[in-house]
């Protein structure tokens, strides 16, 4: 039996592949037959009758076997099935073995890649189901936003014929000055168009009290704007600009907070003079009196209570003048030459602060009023030891050096000569300063953003009888953005918020957020800085059309020309998507008079009304032509959406 198994495996063996002769493994060269003799000569060898098992349990015991254990353990074991010999394979199939294999990974691949397919489309899907939701939204809330408003004006309420007749006449007539824009913009002319829309403030309802407060605001545009033309041009901002930078806006601002400036100094005159005109029979200047003369006048009046007395126990006065008053209301009025000149004509007056007068020259005397290190450090100096000292004080005199040493910039010093929200921000408007000069210490840091900053934590939106005040708070601190934002949110005053806002871009003072297509749904931006404030333009220009001009077509287009006031490819683009959205949505007769039409069989094109404002599309004015097929391509595809193929094969063949 066992030599049969042998030769059954010599068998086998032959059909194996011989050995390399460079293996290291000794070759087997007997045959079965040795292997059998040699076999039992070494077990004859063997004693089998020597008695070996107390030799093993000793030799295992020395290595810490336990023998007992072990038999044991082995005796429990089943060896029935142990030495069974395996089916052994008679041959190997290596190539079908590897097809197998491919096959499994082929099929592997497959699956992979069916997975990530489906994943793929699921996840596009999921994506473009939330951007089509994110449009949806919008469209819904924009459209909810101005039932609202109509609610509001009366066009869906009955019984208010009265009110949307007064709000449409109103409307066409600030169109009609829109229009009167455009036109000049055709021409490159530049027009005062902040005076424009004032002369149509009659047409505003409001209070008396409301319309004298509007009216002091469009004065203040047009100051900010240059529109009253004492001095230079209008203003040219730096918004409406492809590109712009930190330093043409730091000079703009500077201007404007000149202007800002300005306008106080007048209002604050004005109102002097008013009161010397009232009281003309208790103070009796008489004649013609100097700019001083009538400003000292003024001071006896509005500061000395009914005793006669000064309203502030430490008023320092000298030969019975309160000279550190007088000087203020010099400068608050505007007139810090005449101060100059009062200060020459009175040295012996200031024989207290000897050092004064060298300071006050020194101030004005610098372009951006700045003193030396060594003065302001001085004046500095004065001003700590004169408002922390235990000496009573002049409270005017420390303001005026707070001023000159621009001490303590994020604090007023409480004086009564700032009793008015005007008089703040004047005061607020000096200390600031506008400069490139990053490496500034802190204290002398104290720039419009920060002013601004202190405007927006105080709640002067309390008042809602006259939201006018408000608004007039944000024109003097240059915040226009938040201004035109703050007004349009009140319905009485929509039209004018609009139209402020007109003038603030066609002057280039208002900012727009960077990405102006991926705001659609806010009017007020705030970037990420936390500070800066831009207003959506295209959106306010939306939806103004659609709550007061939508069945008002070449209006409502004066209005999206508009857009291109600001000079960017982003600008220029929502300026033609809103154009073909709005002729999209007229009827065939609308659309044909706003694009002209073409005549099939001579081919000549009637022209549109929107061909004559052609240019103002891309502001390109030599060739229009490929604005002309970019937008009427979208409203031919526009109307095909909406199934219009009759319209929409008007258009292609209009172009």
């Amino acid at each position: 039996m066992t030599t049969n198994r042998f030769e059954k495996l010599l068998q086998d063996a032959k059909k194996l592949p011989n050995i390399s002769s460079k293996s290291e493994t000794p070759q087997l060269d007997r045959d079965i037959y040795q292997i059998a003799k040699e076999s039992q000569i070494i077990a004859s060898k063997m004693n089998t009758n020597q008695d070996l098992t107390s030799i093993g349990h000793y030799f295992l015991a020395q290595s810490g076997s336990n023998t007992q254990e072990t038999i044991s353990n082995l005796k429990t074991l089943d060896t029935k099935f142990t030495f069974e010999p395996s089916q052994v394979a008679k041959k190997t199939d290596v190539e079908a073995y590897l097809n197998q294999v491919y096959k499994e990974y082929e099929k592997q691949t497959i699956e992979g890649l069916k997975h990530d397919r489906v994943q793929t489309f699921l996840e596009s899907m999921d994506e473009g189901l939330h951007s089509n939701w994110q449009k949806a939204k919008t469209q819904i809330l924009q459209n909810w936003e101005l039932e609202q408003d109509n609610k509001k004006f009366g066009r869906q309420t009955q019984g208010k014929e009265q009110i949307v007749q007064t709000l449409k006449k109103k409307a066409l007539a600030y169109a009609s000055v829109v229009k009167d824009i455009n036109l000049n913009r055709l021409l490159l002319n530049k027009i005062p168009v902040i005076n424009k829309f004032k002369a149509l403030s009659d047409l505003s309802d409001c209070t008396n009290t409301q319309r004298a407060t509007m009216l002091e605001a469009w004065d203040i545009a047009s100051y900010l704007t240059n529109e009253k033309r004492e001095t230079g041009e209008y203003i040219q901002g730096v918004y409406t600009r492809q590109h712009y930078d930190k330093t043409m806006v730091i000079q703009m601002n500077r201007r404007l907070i000149h202007a800002s400036k300005t306008w106080l100094e007048k209002q604050y005159h004005s109102l002097a003079e008013e009161v010397v005109f009232k009281n003309a029979n208790v103070v009796k200047v008489g004649g013609t009196p100097s700019i001083s003369h009538r400003l000292r006048a003024f001071m006896e009046i509005s500061f000395k209570t009914m005793n006669k007395s000064w309203f502030n126990p430490n008023i320092e006065i000298c030969n019975g003048m309160p000279i550190w008053l007088f000087i203020f209301i010099l400068l608050r009025s505007g007139y810090p030459d005449l101060a100059i000149q009062f200060i020459e004509n009175n040295q012996t007056l200031f024989a207290s602060s000897p050092g004064f007068p060298l300071y006050f020259e020194e101030y004005f005397s610098s372009p951006d009023h700045r003193l030396s290190e060594e003065s302001r450090k001085k004046v500095f100096t004065q001003y700590r030891i004169m408002k922390y000292g235990n000496k009573a004080v002049d409270p005017v005199k420390i303001l005026l050096y707070q001023i000159l040493g621009r001490c303590e910039l994020n604090s007023t010093y409480p004086c009564e000569v700032i009793s008015t929200i005007e008089d703040y921000i004047w005061l607020r408007l000096t200390l600031v300063r506008e400069s490139l000069n990053e490496e500034q210490t802190e204290h002398e840091r104290y720039r419009l953003v920060d002013l601004q900053r202190t405007i927006a934590e105080h709640d002067f939106k309390l008042n809602e009888v006259n939201p006018w005040l408000y608004f007039k708070i944000l024109l003097l601190t240059l915040q226009f953005e938040k201004a035109t934002n703050f007004l349009y949110m009140n319905e009485n005053f929509k039209v004018e918020a609009m139209h402020f806002g007109i003038g603030f871009a066609y002057h280039g003072l208002m900012r727009i957020p960077n990405q102006p297509r991926d705001n659609t749904l806010d009017l007020l931006i705030t970037e990420l800085d936390g500070n800066t404030c831009c207003l959506n333009f295209a959106r306010l220009i939306n939806q103004y059309i659609q709550l007061f001009l939508f069945k008002s077509p070449e209006d409502a287009l004066q209005y999206i020309y508009l857009i291109t006031l600001y000079r960017t490819d982003d600008m220029k683009f929502i300026c033609h998507e809103q154009l073909s959205n709005y002729i999209i949505e007229t009827d065939e007769e609308c659309y044909k008079s706003l694009l002209g039409e073409t005549a099939a069989k001579t081919g000549y094109h009637h022209q549109g009304i929107i061909d004559k404002f052609e240019p103002l599309l891309g502001l390109d004015f030599e060739d229009t032509s490929g604005y002309r097929k970019t937008i009427l391509d979208r409203i031919a595809e526009g109307f095909q959406d909406k199934g219009r193929f009759k319209d929409a094969v008007s258009v292609y063949e209009s172009i």
